[in-house]
């Protein structure tokens, strides 16, 4: 009985280790196929002009595009703020950013409204295209020259940095808390 014993915590011994060579197997897979779509993972990206500067948003932020909408000055505000919109009964903050990232105002009304329980869009001077991109290509490296940008992707020859559009209002944020 003794042997039969033994043998058998033998066989269960095998039968486990066999068991964990195959997760240890399956696991490897993962990982292969991990890098694999980490390789091809792309995104979506709307390029868009800021003064004659190529900028670009994640396409999954922005909501929709309005052209000329009316916008109604806010007064004594910064003056990155252009004013308010009013898109479906609701008032939105405008932002001009090419106050800020420009050092000149070369606005066309063209407002690319964020998807954001906060109601904001950013004024540009112009869309240019969507693009995809692949997600093993931004380059973080940028990002350091200015909070406005998350990170940059190459596009048509050029780097191009992606803005962050909560930015804006963490800057209108922090103005207010300083007043």
């Amino acid at each position: 009985m003794g042997k039969e014993k033994k043998k058998k915590e033998v066989v269960e011994k095998k039968e486990i280790d066999l068991q964990e060579q195959k997760t240890l197997e399956d696991d490897a897979e993962i990982i292969d196929l991990e890098k694999i779509d980490a390789e091809e993972a792309q995104e979506v990206f709307l390029i868009v002009k800021i003064a004659s500067t190529l900028y670009a948003f994640q396409s999954a932020s922005v909501k929709e595009i309005l052209y000329n909408p009316r916008i109604d000055p806010l007064p004594f505000m910064p003056p990155y703020i252009a004013g308010l919109i009013n898109r479906h009964g609701e008032p939105f903050v405008l932002f001009n950013p090419h106050v800020l990232l420009e050092n000149e105002n070369t606005v066309k009304n063209i407002v690319i409204i964020i998807d954001s329980e906060e109601k904001f869009g950013i004024q540009v001077s112009g869309v240019e295209t969507f693009f995809l991109g692949k997600i093993s290509e931004l380059t973080y490296d940028s990002m350091f020259r200015s909070s406005f940008f998350s990170f940059s992707i190459p596009f048509d020859g050029h780097e191009v940095s992606v803005i962050n559009p909560f930015s804006f209002l963490e800057l209108l944020n922090k103005e207010i808390k300083n007043t």
